[in-house]
């Protein structure tokens, strides 16, 4: 088993496989992290708005009360 690994690795098909397994390991890490960045963004934006909205509701109903 070893040396079919040595040999899959030492080959130059063997490296390029590796380096695009790489790559793509990278771009989709590099892929969650913008996504999280953006949803945690849109959910901030989404509250704030909400709370505004809130306030304006409570403000057109006399105080909220």
């Amino acid at each position: 088993m070893r040396r079919r690994i040595t040999g899959f690795i030492s080959k130059q098909d063997g490296v390029v496989t590796i380096e695009w397994v790489g790559i793509a390991g990278i771009a989709f890490l590099a892929a969650v992290v913008i996504a999280g960045t953006l949803l945690s963004g849109a959910n901030n934006l989404g509250g704030a708005v909400s709370g505004q909205m809130d306030a304006a509701a409570d403000d057109i109903n006399g105080g909220g009360s």
